[in-house]
């Protein structure tokens, strides 16, 4: 499934380096309203995600957003955010049961469509294969999903990139999470800045909110990478007809190479050892699997 990320990637190479920019997709909202949000610290967060359809609230039309979320709900928002990026529920979401304890013919069958929605996109695992629907969510869950989530929508790995920055968190009671990996989550996002603590207080087992949670989904929603320069890392010949670029992070196929398999035009720039303009208009280009790796290869009886 090609879903794209919001950070568009477009580059012009020299032969030593190339420049990164990014543009993000703004969404806009409208007002939404629920007869028990005005006032509430996450109001206007509830609000953008119920102007986005993943937001429903109760038929009393109100939004609880003091009540604890449980983990049924949570799948079901992030199942719904899903959609809004393109994924699809998959066509077996009736047939094939996904946790122990959701049957397929359960009565809730929009949990049933969203449960296989975030369990085959690697969002949402459970707990010993159960799904625990009706237990509180904990805020060291919650944090785990949704840096599942940002890899998954994204490709953006957080907890990678918080280890390569050599960031060391400040909160004080990660000693509180489970594990490991709910420890390095807690800390993603807080060097992200999806999550913003006064005290450094994150209270790990503490169930989360309506409210809280709606807050915590809008700002992993638009979360934006910090843009990163593009730089060619190595240039290798392959023959006279064929060359490597090789570039210091993955970069995006469809800003770089045309359906017909040529560059997109002046893509690539560069000059000619022995003096020139380098032309790859008749060059053909393919694209590692890993995206930082671009081959050319001459037209038929051509060469570089």
């Amino acid at each position: 499934m090609a879903n794209q990320p919001k950070n568009y990637k477009k580059f012009v190479a020299t032969a030593a380096t190339a420049t990164l920019v990014a543009s993000a997709i703004v969404p806009v909202a409208s007002a939404a309203s629920f007869s028990d949000i005005e006032g509430n610290t996450h109001a206007d967060a509830i609000k953008a995600l119920s102007d986005a359809g993943i937001i429903k609230g109760y038929e009393d039309g109100t939004f609880k957003p003091n009540a604890e979320i449980n983990r049924g709900q949570t799948v079901k928002l992030l199942g719904r955010w899903l959609e809004t990026k393109g994924y699809k529920v998959p066509e077996n979401w009736n047939t094939v049961q996904r946790f122990n304890d959701l049957p397929v013919n359960a009565a809730d069958q929009e949990l049933v469509k969203y449960a296989a929605l975030v369990k085959d996109a690697g969002v949402f695992n459970g707990s010993n294969g159960n799904l625990n629907y009706n237990q509180p969510m904990q805020r060291q869950q919650m944090a785990l999903v949704l840096v599942r989530a940002i890899k998954t929508v994204e490709g953006l790995d957080l907890v990678q990139e918080y280890k390569a920055a050599g960031y060391t968190s400040k909160i004080k009671d990660l000693d509180k999470a489970y594990s490991t990996e709910n420890v390095e989550a807690i800390t993603a996002l807080e060097y992200a800045k999806i999550t913003v603590l006064e005290d450094n207080i994150f209270n790990p087992t503490n169930a989360i909110t309506r409210g809280q949670f709606a807050s915590f989904l809008n700002r992993t929603i638009n979360y934006e990478a910090p843009v990163k320069e593009l730089k060619v890392s190595s240039i290798t010949a392959v023959n006279a007809k064929q060359f490597n670029l090789t570039f210091n992070q993955k970069i995006d196929k469809s800003t770089v190479i045309e359906s017909n398999d040529t560059l997109v035009d002046g893509i690539i720039t560069g000059k000619l050892a022995g003096g020139g303009n380098l032309d790859l208009n008749n060059a053909t280009a393919s694209l590692s699997e890993d995206g930082k790796t671009l081959t050319l290869t001459a037209k038929a009886g051509e060469v570089f």
